[in-house]
């Protein structure tokens, strides 16, 4: 088989697929929000009502609350724009903690619901939304449960979602719907929604397009009802675990860490517990340690080794489990880094995995094959609250519409477009196949509401350049909520191969993340790190110090107030005081902090040597820094540790070149020529120059030419043939390869 097959494979799989999603361009999308508000606003910077993050925020959860509570009376939902909520936020307040003018306007003669909300705590924290669910409770006449539906003690639902896939979160979805649609004012039933939600929402790994923000306020609104139905009665064991998934996926870390280790103590309850501490804080240890991992602590292990250790490692000891071909594991990868290898094996299942995942949820989710309906027009439907139209006429209760499984499956559909252009143009270093792989996806899902994102992560020349931010500007005006803020930032970073286009209005990145990040939670930290709404404002130290005591696991946090209080050039001591609670299971972070502490070999080689303990590639490292030293023995036997311990043979080819040179210094010429070899036949670029090499060194000049024109021919440089030509001539004086 040759090696472009797995990437043909893929593209024939989008050229089958074509038959369902076609080329047509889709009705446009209606905007998202407060439709009654809008019809009566008049807009600023974005074409919504709320015109800020925190703001929209605040109007979906309030808005979800008063649908709810209507329908708990009434078992229907207001005429269309008969409901208004508007949430006007209040000036002179302290940075973070914002305050609102609250009105909710009901039709017929309710009167209307009109108060203060001040966010003094996380903008997803029922308690913030407790006063507003019992004032529309009361307003609308709905009586608290006094009875509970089911045992409190009852945890089959959170038992039934340990095997974390999409059907069974589908099948869940629509018992705990039909069984609202029933007995809306059962609080017990709105911590399941919550539970449900927030299930759905943990598997997200869509990369750049990561964005759980919708299923957050739905998930707050279910609490904040159930906590007002029940007269703020103790929650359910359910109930705990959807509150201790909702303060992890806002990435309040301590808070949810104090709520697990709660349900920690209930044995039905502790693989969640464990699970969920790996999520939060990257630490594998705990789960690796067990020999009876459910698939959701699976995912969760690897995750958190992927990010704190290596992704190929995690593949590889996955692979035993026959787990592989779920879609949450290639999604996950692609978020972080890979090698050459293992992108080989993702390009050939992740397209697949996301495809079939859509098509069975599909079917399950609207009763009829994907292939009877447009892919794309149907990707393109937008989230609604816990009620959408029903197919028979009239609504029905769907704590996940197929709006929200609509958007999550768009998000990763386009985090693995990206990442297959990322791996063939930049990593596999094809870049016709490339071209012709973005073409493909163009013609068939071109139309995707946030594809214009990915023309721009995938763009390669000046025009598809320009023609990308075109497209993206619209967006980020018209649906400003709807858009990943990673994927936002896309629109602001410069290319290598043309001069900044300047959008008119991209400086509204910050205000639209005017409370950057949302109030009272550390959410999605890795792009808002770089808006001057946060980066930009003089209490920087003060704020990232905040950050920091909420999750102090944010790798990215603390790399921002490391580099906010000491500079660009910190000290080892400084950076290992803060990262000291990672460093522990983090070799990416030993290495960081090694690298600070290069002019004191014994701390350096004991950070490093800790780094390569758990990731044996690390010893790459030291073999560096001692060779340059001229500690040639010592460095000789950590490249040797590498090389037989390391399970990526790309990265063997590209850092063993010195080796191979200290062999043939040594006269160990056998050694020399089968690292070398080895080296080569990954067909890398330091692989095959490393064979070049070996061969000048050994006086088989066109040999070693030969070498150098693979090089060329392969990677179209160049420059190294000629750099190979001029040590030619001077180590020979023999010109003949100057033409």
């Amino acid at each position: 088989m040759s090696s472009i097959d797995p990437i043909r494979r893929v593209l024939g799989f989008l050229l089958a697929v074509s038959l369902i999603a076609g080329c047509r361009k889709p009705a446009t999308p209606e905007v998202a929000g407060n439709a009654g508000a809008d019809a009566n606003s008049r807009y600023n910077v974005f074409r919504t009502h709320f015109q800020d993050e925190s703001q929209y925020v605040v109007e979906t959860i309030v808005r979800d609350l008063a649908e709810m509570a209507w329908f708990a009376k009434a078992k229907t939902l207001p005429a269309t724009n008969a409901l208004v909520v508007t949430a006007s936020e209040l000036s002179a307040q302290p940075p973070g903690q914002p305050a609102y003018d609250l009105q909710i306007l009901f039709p017929s003669n309710l009167p209307p619901v009109k108060l203060a909300l001040k966010i003094d705590h996380s903008i997803w924290a029922p308690e913030v939304y407790a006063a507003t669910a019992s004032n529309l409770l009361e307003t609308i006449g709905i009586p608290t449960a006094k009875t509970v539906e089911g045992a409190m003690d009852n945890q089959s639902l959170a038992s039934a979602l340990l095997d974390f896939a999409a059907e069974d979160i589908e099948e869940a979805n629509q018992k705990i719907s039909q069984r609202l649609a029933v007995k809306f004012q059962d609080p017990w039933l709105h911590e399941k929604a919550a539970l449900v939600l927030g299930v759905f929402a943990l598997r997200e790994y869509s990369g750049d397009f990561y964005d759980v923000r919708h299923a957050l306020c739905r998930m707050t609104a279910h609490l904040t009802l159930a906590r007002a139905l029940s007269e703020d009665s103790p929650l359910t064991r359910e109930g705990q675990l959807a509150e201790a998934i909702l303060y992890t996926l806002m990435n309040h870390q301590r808070l949810a860490l104090d709520k697990l280790s709660e349900l920690s103590k209930d044995p039905s309850l502790a693989p969640w517990a464990r699970g969920l501490r790996a999520r939060i804080t990257g630490d594998y240890r705990e789960l690796a340690a067990r020999q009876d991992l459910t698939p959701m602590e699976w995912v969760m292990w690897f995750e958190a080794y992927g990010r704190s250790v290596n992704t190929d490692l995690a593949w590889q000891k996955l692979a035993v489990s026959g787990l592989t071909l779920r879609p949450d594991f290639c999604r996950i990868v692609y978020g972080l880094n890979y090698s050459v290898e293992l992108g080989h094996v993702l390009s050939q299942q992740s397209m697949a995995q996301e495809m079939d995942e859509l098509q069975r949820l599909y079917k399950l989710s609207q009763g009829r094959d994907l292939r009877d309906a447009k892919v794309v027009s149907s990707l393109n439907e937008l989230p609604h609250g816990c009620f959408e139209p029903a197919q028979t006429g009239g609504i029905q209760v769907r704590v996940i519409g197929w709006g929200q499984w609509a958007q999550f499956c768009q998000r990763h559909l386009c985090h693995a477009l990206a990442q297959n252009f990322n791996f063939m143009q930049h990593k596999w270093g094809v870049p016709e196949t490339a071209a012709e792989f973005a073409q493909e996806s163009n013609r068939l899902f071109g139309q995707l509401r946030l594809y214009p994102f990915v023309q721009r992560m995938n763009c390669t020349d000046e025009k598809s350049y320009h023609e990308s931010i075109d497209r993206c500007l619209p967006l980020l005006i018209q649906q400003p909520h709807l858009i990943p803020p990673r994927a936002w930032n896309y629109t602001f970073y410069r290319v290598s191969f043309a001069e900044f286009y300047p959008p008119a209005q991209n400086n509204q990145v910050s205000s639209w993340h005017k409370h950057n990040p949302p109030p009272g939670t550390a959410y999605d930290m890795r792009p808002r790190l770089y808006h001057a709404s946060l980066a930009g404002q003089r209490d920087l130290v003060g704020r990232l110090e905040r950050l920091y005591e909420i999750a102090p696991y944010d790798a990215e946090v603390v790399r921002s107030l490391v580099q906010a209080k000491f500079g660009r050039q910190p000290d080892y001591l400084s950076m290992e005081a803060l990262y000291r609670p990672l460093l522990d299971y983090s070799p990416h972070l030993l290495n960081r902090i090694a690298g600070r502490a290069t002019n004191n070999p014994a701390v350096y080689e004991q950070f490093m040597t800790r780094a390569a303990l758990m990731d044996a590639s690390y010893f790459f490292g030291l073999g560096n820094y001692f060779a340059t030293r001229e500690q040639e023995e010592k460095a000789a036997g950590f490249y040797e540790k590498a090389i037989q311990q390391t399970v990526d043979e790309v990265r063997i080819a590209n850092r063993c070149g010195w080796l191979v040179e200290y062999y043939f210094r040594k006269e160990r010429l056998a050694e020399a020529e089968k690292l070398a070899d080895r080296a080569a036949e990954t067909y890398s670029m330091t692989g095959l120059e490393t064979k070049g090499d070996l061969l000048f060194l050994q006086g088989k000049y066109p040999e070693s030419f030969d070498y150098y024109l693979k090089i060329e021919e392969r990677y179209q440089i160049p420059g190294r043939v000629v750099g190979w030509c001029l040590r030619f001539a001077d180590k020979t004086g023999n010109h003949k390869y100057d033409a």
